[in-house]
């Protein structure tokens, strides 16, 4: 399987970032090829709206890091959504790249993909989560694909916070069960 890793944090020593590469450890270890990107590090416009890719065979007007993130799902089976909670939603850093989604996904409704949800909350109450669950569910329902699973990650306000729970060997798990 051709997966595609989409991470949301700025913080390369956080909670979303040790989950990513625990669910990278997996899915590698299974046989499965990763391509990872990292949304806080690319170099990304905003959609303006524009509507230009409507009337350009789905071809947004920037060409920007974007476009390698765009070919790699065009490519994958399974896109994996690597997250921490900011204010109770997605960071702008990720909000900024899934806002570009607007120029293709539309027709990949009905395709044969795979979408996943991994998420971490310094919060320990399944409500803090409600946001961007919702959206990943509307998504997947949007697209008509299979969600391939979900693990929130809560009550994890660091790494070291993190380390003392099960997450990290549930992200590993999740990697290595992928079918």
């Amino acid at each position: 399987m051709k997966i595609v890793v989409l991470t949301g944090s700025p913080n390369k020593n956080g909670t979303s970032f040790y989950l990513a590469d625990k669910f990278i450890e997996g899915a590698t270890g299974a046989g499965h090829a990763v391509k990872r990107f990292d949304a806080a590090f690319m170099d990304v416009n905003f959609c303006q709206a524009c509507n230009y890719c409507l009337s350009h065979g789905n071809v947004c007007v920037y060409k920007d890091d974007f476009v390698p993130l765009r070919d790699a799902m065009y490519d994958c089976d399974l896109i994996a959504f690597v997250v921490p909670v900011y204010f109770f939603t997605f960071p702008a850093q990720f909000k900024k790249v899934l806002d570009r989604f607007h120029a293709f996904f539309r027709t990949w409704r009905g395709t044969d993909k795979k979408m996943l949800l991994i998420t971490t909350s310094a919060d320990e109450r399944p409500s803090a989560v409600e946001v961007i669950k919702a959206h990943y569910d509307r998504i997947v329902n949007y697209v008509h694909w299979q969600s391939a699973g979900e693990l929130f990650a809560l009550g994890v306000s660091n790494r070291e916070a993190l380390l003392k729970t099960d997450y990290p060997q549930k992200a590993k798990e999740l990697g290595e069960s992928l079918k």
